[in-house]
């Protein structure tokens, strides 16, 4: 990686900083809008976590306010087809102080929930074709933890569709889907509880590239379990990390639903690796503590 790509993920981490940091109110936005474009810099076939574009309408919080939105676009509540442990998180999790077992157990707190985009959706005149997209997260609303754990968009997965699918529905960012499992569909009040957003697992090269740059950078040759190690948000790193794919899905996420989560700005970013049974690579994991924002 060039020393140009690194310093534009870090300017682009910084912008998204300084968009949680500001007092503008959130407006309605449309589903439609500009924002719903995935942003040009970053390849689909890499970019699993496209989110919008930086530009002026990043504080228009998200047209996607119902938990029925998901069905309403295609997106069909399944059980997850991936067994799955939280051991691998065991450690990270007891360190947040939170709970780290799923709700199959008892007193368990970590509901697994996994939507599939199986269903042609007509929206405003508009058929928008199914993608077999499909977004996993564990939820632990009581304790404020969201956890994504295997996420492909409709960008990434309209691409392997046989004939290829190019048309997306306008809801189809991480963010806003993500959002929406997190609400839940009791639609709880606001302000919903948020403490902590864990990417685990990360498989998205754009990231890791990131992450190997900034472990290079340090003279870093293995990614370490938890607790890893930690970046101020101030830091180059941390800011680093916020332009990445996956960092700014977990900034659009804050920034574009303010109504339900209050305004939310990260205090740090902590870098390490959960091993998973028979992972072939450190694939690293990523937790953004969150903070309530000055104003907010």
């Amino acid at each position: 990686m060039s020393a140009t790509d690194y310093n534009t993920v870090v300017a682009k981490g910084r912008s998204l900083i300084s968009i949680l940091a500001s007092s503008n109110p959130p407006h309605p936005n449309t589903p439609s809008s500009s924002s719903d474009s995935p942003s040009p810099s970053l390849s689909p076939s890499l970019s699993s976590s496209s989110e919008p574009e930086l530009e002026p309408t990043a504080l228009q919080d998200s047209a996607f306010t119902q938990y029925t939105d998901l069905a309403k676009y295609g997106y069909i509540e399944e059980p997850s087809l991936e067994p799955f442990t939280m051991d691998p998180l065991r450690e990270c999790l007891q360190g947040l102080g939170v709970d780290w077992r799923h709700d199959s157990e008892k007193d368990g707190k970590n509901e697994v929930v996994y939507h599939v985009h199986t269903k042609p959706c007509n929206i405003e005149g508009v058929v928008y074709p199914k993608t077999n997209a499909y977004f996993s997260q564990i939820l632990n609303r009581d304790q404020g933890v969201l956890i994504a754990h295997t996420n492909h968009t409709p960008i990434f997965m309209g691409i392997l569709q046989d004939p290829m699918v190019t048309t997306y529905p306008p809801l189809h960012h991480w963010s806003d889907v993500a959002f929406l499992q997190y609400l839940g569909p009791s639609n709880a009040p606001a302000p919903l509880k948020l403490n902590f957003i864990i990417r685990y697992s990360i498989q998205n090269m754009c990231t890791i590239d990131i992450i190997q740059q900034i472990l290079s950078n340090r003279g870093i040759d293995k990614l370490p379990k938890w607790p890893g190690i930690d970046f101020a948000i101030e830091s180059q790193e941390a800011l680093a990390v916020m332009g990445t794919p996956n960092g700014s899905g977990s900034a659009w996420l804050l920034a574009q639903h303010r109504r339900w989560l209050g305004k939310k700005s990260v205090e740090k970013v902590t870098v390490f690796y959960a091993q998973g049974e028979g992972d072939l690579y450190r694939w690293p994991s990523l937790v953004f503590w969150l903070k309530d924002g000055e104003g907010g």
